[in-house]
């Protein structure tokens, strides 16, 4: 990545811990998650990335006692956010990392007794690859907590690419849209990886959560779509991207007028256990 890319990329970053939409938008998952994790005495839990403090503050709302919590994302601009604004609270028992592989944890193995992750920990090359280090770093008997996007999310806006590039004869990347699409699994196929990577006792709750915009500006503006999902998007299109944003743009506009563009998303909540 160029210089210029990385800064684009940090400032996008940046705008997430700010924008409101985005705050609301995270915090309701980690509600999903926080409600589900179990308050611990002793021990230590695993954080893997983080949007917002507020699933880090929640966390240590309910580690007390001798328990610890370790925060893990590699994105130092919101590592370093989420650290600032714990500041010195809970001394020897909360834990910053940014050296983080995707391919292996920096981590032993049966190490921690719950691991925690809202979205980030799908962001990287293998889902079975992740979740076979999740299941070493590990206690037996310690919980896994994840979310992520469950098929059928952002709907909306495939049905809008779809049209715009039949429309301009960009049929060639029908495929590279339905492999997008299809990297978000279903529930059933997401239970099947939990199982097969070791994990018993595996649960898949689907939770819908839909954004408004009330412009194609506002949609292309926002940081969630900047910072999270443009990049991943960007790769249907490759060096067509932006006159099919064009094209979309105008799209939303035209067919939803005065009424807002409703973007879908449909959450996984995942748990198991060792």
């Amino acid at each position: 990545m160029k210089p210029g890319d990385r800064r684009s990329a940090d400032e996008n970053l940046l705008a997430l811990v700010e924008d409101q939409a985005s705050k609301d938008f995270f915090r309701a998952l980690d509600e999903l998650l926080l409600r589900r994790f179990v308050e611990q005495e002793r021990g230590t839990a695993l954080q893997l990335g983080c949007y917002t403090t507020d699933l880090t503050d929640g966390l240590m709302a309910k580690i007390k006692g001798t328990g610890k919590l370790v925060v893990v994302d590699p994105r130092v601009p919101l590592l370093d956010a989420v650290r600032f604004h714990m500041g010195s609270r809970h001394p020897g028992r909360l834990f910053f990392k940014s050296d983080h592989t995707w391919e292996k944890l920096p981590f032993d193995g049966d190490v921690f007794n719950a691991v925690i992750s809202n979205l980030f920990w799908d962001s990287g090359p293998s889902r079975e690859g992740l979740l076979s280090e999740l299941y070493r770093v590990l206690l037996p008997g310690a919980s896994l907590l994840l979310t992520v996007f469950l098929e059928d999310s952002f709907h909306e806006f495939y049905d809008l690419y779809s049209e715009t590039t039949a429309k301009f004869d960009l049929l060639h990347l029908g495929s590279a849209i339905q492999a997008v699409q299809g990297s978000h699994p279903g529930e059933e196929k997401m239970l099947s990886l939990l199982e097969t990577s070791g994990f018993s006792l595996c649960r898949a709750t689907a939770v819908d959560r839909v954004i408004e915009y009330k412009s194609s500006k506002e949609f292309v503006g926002s940081p969630l779509v900047k910072a999270l999902w443009l990049p991943v998007w960007s790769t249907i299109g490759g060096d067509e991207t932006d006159r099919i944003f064009w094209h979309i743009r105008e799209a939303m506009d035209r067919y939803f007028g005065d009424r807002p563009f409703r973007l879908t998303t449909r959450i996984g909540v995942l748990s198991g256990i060792k």
